[in-house]
């Protein structure tokens, strides 16, 4: 049975209070435009985050599998929203 060892790093931490207010428009039916597309909704919040080379380490030893996931959180009140997705690199 493999052997798992599992190490955590905080690489970004982003912080906002409150929501952009965007209103919704109707098309009438008709797909969004790219410009439309790009402005996000009431209650959706876009951020990035900068990646650089050091921050994800490389190893290179033969039978060693490295996974790497994004973690996310969000805080509203009282609640706790949490979500772990996969990040495949190429």
């Amino acid at each position: 049975m493999p052997t798992a060892i599992s190490e955590s790093r905080i690489l970004h931490t982003d912080v906002s209070i409150g929501f952009p207010k965007r209103p919704r428009k109707h098309t009438g039916g008709a797909h969004p435009s790219l410009e439309e597309q790009k402005a996000l909704p009431d209650g959706l919040y876009k951020g990035k985050m900068p990646l650089e080379k050091g921050m994800l380490p490389c190893v290179d030893w033969a039978g060693l599998g490295v996974k790497y996931y994004l973690e996310v959180s969000v805080l509203f009140e009282q609640d706790d929203m949490r979500a772990r997705v996969p990040v495949r690199i190429y």
